[in-house]
């Protein structure tokens, strides 16, 4: 059995009309190596013809981003000529290395129609040794992404980065860490093991971690 050490409630910050909760950094909580940043956007139902998401050509460097699409979808598109768009379920990986300009936007599709948009991204702190290597980019649909069935199916294990008990997830990133989605039904439980520090990040106020 785990012990939580510290619990920490996500700080309210709005970007626009685009609802945003701050888990990290917070005033309680300034950053936890390698993450340096966690936003959660939505959960929110956009009206057809809408602006979409917010975040027009910027800058990264020295470090990765991962972003979950939970609901909705993003149309990425950046400097080395990478674009996509991932629908919900998928999740986006860009190492900006060296450096990269991209923008995360709403597809043309959500923006005519509109619709249910929940979101998270991540921020990984690039080791010294990987601070200046190249850029990489890539999308994946649901589909694509490594799934495990736990607690006799109530659980579902979606395998994003690392490993999981000898299984590859569906990137492989530069910091030794291991990142998954969780899709629990009720009463479900996921051990967490005891090997490693654990944090977890829940999007919806009836589930919990202990």
């Amino acid at each position: 059995m785990r012990t939580i050490k510290t619990l920490h409630t996500a700080e309210y910050a709005p970007i626009a009309d685009l609802k945003t909760h701050s888990p990290l950094p917070s005033r309680s909580l300034q950053q936890i190596d390698p993450f340096l940043f966690l936003n959660h956007h939505g959960p929110q139902t956009y009206l057809p013809n809408n602006r979409g998401l917010p975040f027009g050509p910027h800058p990264h460097r020295g470090m990765e981003t991962v972003t979950f699409i939970l609901e909705g979808d993003i149309m990425h598109k950046d400097s080395g000529g990478h674009e996509s768009i991932i629908s919900a379920g998928g999740v986006q990986w860009m190492t900006a290395g060296r450096g990269l300009i991209h923008a995360e936007v709403s597809s043309p599709q959500f923006k005519k129609e509109g619709g249910p948009l929940e979101i998270l991204q991540l921020w990984l702190n690039l080791p010294a040794r990987h601070k200046m290597t190249a850029p990489f980019y890539r999308g994946l649909q649901q589909a694509e992404i490594p799934s495990l069935a736990l607690d006799g199916g109530r659980v579902q294990l979606n395998l994003i980065a690392g490993s999981w008990e000898g299984q590859q997830a569906a990137f492989q990133p530069k910091t030794d860490v291991f990142l998954s989605t969780v899709a629990f039904k009720e009463g479900a439980s996921y051990p967490l093991g005891s090997r490693r520090s654990a944090i977890c990040s829940s999007t919806s106020s009836e589930a919990g971690c202990r």
